[in-house]
């Protein structure tokens, strides 16, 4: 015993141990945490759903806490996706920042891509052409190498853009014919259709290409109403009304505008709205509608105010003033110039307050990163002295187990001859309970034996003497003395068969064979199927069987077990029930029970026997005698070991030559 304990103490000691260096090691950089809200955040994010960024947040905030660089640096990336397609492209710029040197740092290329495509879009949208060109020129190598052909293209497309709007229209225009060339290739038809109104933009700057810029918009515009692209067309055929303004093809231009006005009706884009009912004001304009340019630029100058739109605003108040110049509305025009040029000083400081504010997060993201920095260098500092403290201890776990084998050898041979001891004192305790069994058994089967014989003597001693009447009967002896006979000859062959059933259900009982399978019996039902049963016998002796149950009482319990319970107790009845007598079977509920009597007008059992009737140590034929049915038999030790078995009671009450009842007692559910 002391030895088992101070095993056990050792061990204690040691799985302490190492139970303090993995939680030590594991803390912090710990892996799992965070996993579930990253998953639901990109799971949103890919369903354009607005819960993204609210799970982005938590997924951040958690990584952060528990310093896991790798699942913040994925949440930035995330969230600088996020603000990218809602236009808030200083923020992504800022969790940029954040993520980039992470990614570098464990060299995954294709999330360095992804941050440098995401970086020169940004930049793009915000002006700075020169800076976006750069990161898109470190982007495109990386998708091109990795053979990411879509993010490819995407980034070749955002590249020619910013060369376009920088004018260097060669460069715009090489691009493109090679974005044009993949899409061919790779059947992309929506690509090709955005190409080909991206080339024919440049060659519309130009008189001597601008009929292939015509052939080009079309064909992007019948592509895209083939895609059903409505917003894709819309935008070529704005871009075609263009150049058909240019070469004074006024009507055209006009029916261009109309057609992308109508399409654009039903795509709903706010900004485009705004552009085609600036061309339209520019259209009347130049054709001298002037109330008609007039209409036009006031419903785009709504239209602008809407949505928020102003950088556009000072082109709209110089072109209104314009028109109402043509209109010799001097004083109006006069307004609408000083409008525009307030619009102009407000963009200018709007775009100072924004350079500020890109600033002043710059320097707050650099001194996150540092923060960062710092963290990072704290924990590989604690990770060094946690590998030190962890080989000291492995070191100490070591003398520690040497030290408790050299015990355990020592204690082997003394525990080795307890164990022993132990076991023998055991085997002789399971050897003294079992002649203890084997001699209960043994009393069991004489007991049964002696049932047995008594119960299956008196059917055969009745066939038998009566098929001696029979055979020693005259010839003329009559038929109907000969039918009484039979009759005798097949009421005991029925008592015999009765014994012997009931004698197969108490062993395979006794075997734990019965399968107890609960289910809700209807009582009337079954009382009335056992009735049908016993009625040639009761027929016999003229006695009269009276179901009183309700026909809607119900039971839950094992039915192949309860019928046989049931027909047992009929059974019983009727033999015991002289000839003209009467068995009544009723129900009756108590508090928690639904009780079952059945009461016979027979000869009843004495007082004495009533306590021994479901013993099976007792001799049966000493119980319930008559002059026509000797001894109960089994019957009434299965009713008993079923209604245990079903979890109800069984009991009886009786007085003699006035009739017994026995009462089964089920639990109500």
């Amino acid at each position: 015993m002391k030895y088992s304990l101070l095993y056990t103490c050792l061990f204690l000691i040691a799985i302490l141990m190492l139970s303090g260096i993995s939680k030590d090691t594991l803390g912090a950089e710990h892996p799992e945490f965070p996993l579930f809200l990253l998953e639901k955040a990109q799971k949103y994010y890919l369903k354009h759903n607005d819960s993204a960024s609210i799970y982005i947040d938590s997924c951040l905030k958690l990584a952060e806490n528990k310093r896991l660089s790798e699942y913040a640096s994925e949440c930035h990336l995330l969230k600088a996706k996020w603000y990218k397609d809602h236009n808030r492209f200083t923020e992504a710029l800022l969790h940029v920042e954040f993520c980039f040197p992470y990614f570098e740092a464990s060299n995954n290329l294709y999330k360095i891509a992804e941050c440098k495509f995401i970086s020169g879009y940004c930049k793009s949208e915000m002006g700075d052409y020169e800076s976006s060109i750069s990161e898109l020129l470190k982007a495109i190598p990386i998708f091109d190498s990795l053979n990411l052909f879509s993010e490819y293209q995407n980034a070749q497309n955002a590249l020619a853009v910013n060369f376009y709007l920088l004018k260097k229209y060669n460069l715009a225009e090489n691009l493109w014919n090679e974005v044009y060339k993949y899409s061919l290739k790779s059947n992309d038809t929506l690509l090709l259709s955005k190409t080909l109104n991206n080339l024919a933009i440049i060659y519309a700057n130009d008189s001597a290409t601008r009929n292939k810029a015509t052939e080009y918009y079309t064909k992007s515009i019948q592509l895209a109403l083939l895609l059903g692209d409505d917003a894709g067309a819309s935008n070529s055929m704005m871009n075609l009304a263009n150049v058909y303004l240019n070469q004074n093809q006024n009507a055209k231009a006009k029916k261009m505008l109309w057609e992308a006005n109508r399409l654009n009706e039903k795509n709903l884009n706010q900004t485009q709205q705004v552009y085609i009912l600036l061309n339209l004001a520019q259209l009347y304009f130049q054709t001298h509608h002037t109330d008609s340019a007039i209409f036009y630029i006031n419903k785009c100058q709504l239209q602008s105010e809407l949505i928020n739109f102003k950088t556009l605003m000072p082109e709209l108040f110089e072109l209104k003033a314009s028109i109402l110049i043509q209109d010799h509305r001097l004083e109006e025009a006069f307004s609408s110039m000083l409008l525009s040029s307030r619009w102009k000083d407000s963009l200018w400081q709007e775009n100072l307050a924004s350079v500020s504010a890109e600033f002043e997060l710059k320097f707050k993201a650099q001194q996150q990163i540092d923060e960062i920095h710092i963290q990072q260098a704290i924990i590989e500092k604690q990770q060094t002295q946690l590998k030190a403290q962890q080989l000291k201890y492995i070191g100490l776990i070591v003398i520690l187990f040497f030290f408790v084998l050299l015990v355990m050898v020592y204690g082997f041979y003394s525990r080795k001859l307890k164990k022993s001891n132990a076991e023998l004192t055991l085997m002789n305790e399971v050897v003294h309970e079992k002649n203890l069994k084997l001699e209960e058994t043994i009393a069991m089967r004489d007991r049964l034996l002696s049932i047995i014989a008594h119960d299956i003597k008196n059917p055969l001693a009745t066939i038998s003497g009566f098929a001696e009447l029979i055979a020693l009967s005259p010839s003329n002896q009559s038929f109907e003395r000969i039918k009484s006979f039979s009759g005798q000859i097949l009421s005991s062959a029925n008592n015999l068969f009765d014994l012997l059933d009931n004698l197969l259900h108490w062993a395979k009982s006794q075997q734990n064979g019965i399968l107890i399978n609960p289910e809700s019996i209807n009582v009337y039902k079954l009382i009335n199927k056992n009735i049908k049963l016993m009625e040639p016998m009761a027929q016999v002796k003229s006695i009269l069987i009276t179901n009183h149950c309700s026909s809607n009482t119900e039971i839950t319990a094992d039915k192949a077990s309860i019928n046989t319970v049931v027909r047992n107790l009929i059974n019983n009845a009727v033999k015991f029930t002289p000839n003209y007598g009467k068995i009544d079977i009723s129900v009756e509920k108590q508090e928690d029970k639904l009780m079952i009597h059945f009461d016979d007008n027979g000869q009843g059992i004495h007082p004495d026997e009533l306590q021994l009737l479901f013993n099976p140590e007792i001799d049966r034929a000493l119980i319930g005698k008559d002059t026509h049915n000797k001894g109960i038999g089994l019957g009434l030790i299965l009713c008993y070991d079923f209604m245990k078995l079903n979890g109800g009671t069984i009991s009886v009450s009786s007085e003699l030559n006035q009739g017994s009842r026995f009462t089964l007692g089920f639990p109500i559910h």
